[in-house]
């Protein structure tokens, strides 16, 4: 009975003894859990409650797949060196670039006007090879002027007055000498000779006669005469005579008789030139002078339209040419 209790006090005093051993050990780590969480650091938990309460860790899986970012290595000084020169370089083959790009663009727009330049001279050369052509054919062309004109109109002897009112046709006669340098081609020669009060202020071609054909007039040359008799058409070749009345009209200078008409001819430029004419017969000294002003006296000249402006340096043959009229 004593060695029982004995065993049992043993028992007590071991307990008590491993009691005092575990306080004696969670006093000493006290102060140094303190001192962590001063200096910022959490507090040591225990491992058991800290597995409990934490989550399981799920990186590395589907749901927080595992990432890894990887530094570029630090250069070294060489390296950097070797960066800068070659940045400064590409800045400096950039710049080089630029400005080659720009007298380039400066070396096309000058070029450019180079050619609008070498244009304008073209332009200019040419003008002036047309005005030289121009003089030349002007210095050189045929001009045409109409002569002479002989009345047979107005008797000379007096004796024959009587006679002449009667039965006699007025008629006269005239013809074209070439003034110019080169030949002249006749294309229409057109004329009439009317007895009239007054002249119209435009002449009227439609009556009369008019010859068309191909004659040759050279320079200084004097064309054949050229017939016309009052009322002289197509119809009626041989003329009219004038009435009494007409006389009377005439003696009494109410009426007069007229000659208009217009010549057409070519040169050898290929340049169609038309000359027209008008005169009144004078009563007193019985001979044609000019009448009728710019209207009926005018000269003006056409070019073909099958020849350009410089296409005059070239050979043009007739049948390229056409000639308009102007009388049906």
């Amino acid at each position: 009975m004593l060695k029982r209790w004995h065993a049992v006090g043993a028992v007590i005093v071991a307990a008590g003894l491993l009691a005092w051993m575990i306080a004696a050990s969670l006093g000493a780590e006290s102060p140094q859990a303190h001192r962590g969480a001063v200096r910022g650091q959490p507090p040591q938990t225990n491992s058991a409650s800290a597995n409990q309460a934490a989550p399981q860790d799920q990186r590395g899986t589907d749901q927080s797949p595992l990432i890894v970012k990887l530094r570029p290595p630090d250069k070294g000084s060489d390296e950097a060196n070797q960066d800068s020169r070659d940045r400064l370089e590409k800045s400096a083959n950039d710049r080089s670039l630029v400005r080659f790009t720009g007298i380039l663009a400066v070396m096309a727009v000058l070029q450019f006007l180079a050619l609008i330049g070498q244009g304008f001279v073209f332009w200019l050369q040419a003008k002036r090879l047309e005005q030289t052509i121009e003089s030349a054919e002007i210095a050189q062309r045929p001009y045409l002027f109409i002569g002479d004109v002989k009345q047979q109109i107005v008797p000379t002897n007096p004796e024959q007055i009587l006679k002449w009112e009667h039965n006699h046709v007025p008629e006269l006669s005239f013809n074209f000498r070439n003034n110019g340098k080169t030949p002249a081609i006749f294309e229409e020669v057109h004329g009439q000779l009317v007895l009239l009060d007054k002249l119209p202020d435009k002449p009227d071609y439609k009556m009369g006669i008019i010859e068309r054909g191909m004659s040759i007039v050279g320079a200084g040359a004097t064309s054949p005469l050229h017939l016309r008799k009052l009322g002289m058409q197509k119809k009626e070749p041989d003329g009219k005579a004038p009435s009494e009345t007409d006389w009377q009209e005439f003696e009494a200078k109410r009426k007069t008789f007229y000659l208009i008409g217009y010549v057409r001819y070519t040169d050898i430029f290929g340049r169609i030139h038309t000359t027209g004419f008008g005169f009144e017969l004078s009563p007193k000294v019985h001979r044609f002078a000019a009448v009728g002003g710019n209207a009926y006296n005018y000269r003006k000249t056409e070019t073909p339209k099958t020849q350009g402006k410089l296409a005059r340096l070239f050979k043009v043959t007739r049948s390229q040419v056409s000639f308009p009229t102007l009388a049906p």
